[in-house]
């Protein structure tokens, strides 16, 4: 499933990047995602808060 249309980033991908960084906007200065609509934020950060 995809969590950011976007940017095609699906569940999977996300799992680990969250798994290497630990802010929304170190996820998307690495890897040079656009913030688009913004839609996924929030899914992206209650990933990040469950890894810790």
């Amino acid at each position: 499933m995809y969590i950011c249309i976007c940017n095609a980033i699906t569940e999977n991908q996300l799992q680990k990047l969250v798994d290497t960084k630990t802010t929304f906007k170190e996820i998307y200065l690495q890897y040079n995602f656009k913030n688009n609509c913004r839609k996924c934020i929030k899914e992206i950060n209650d990933k990040i808060k469950n890894v810790k």
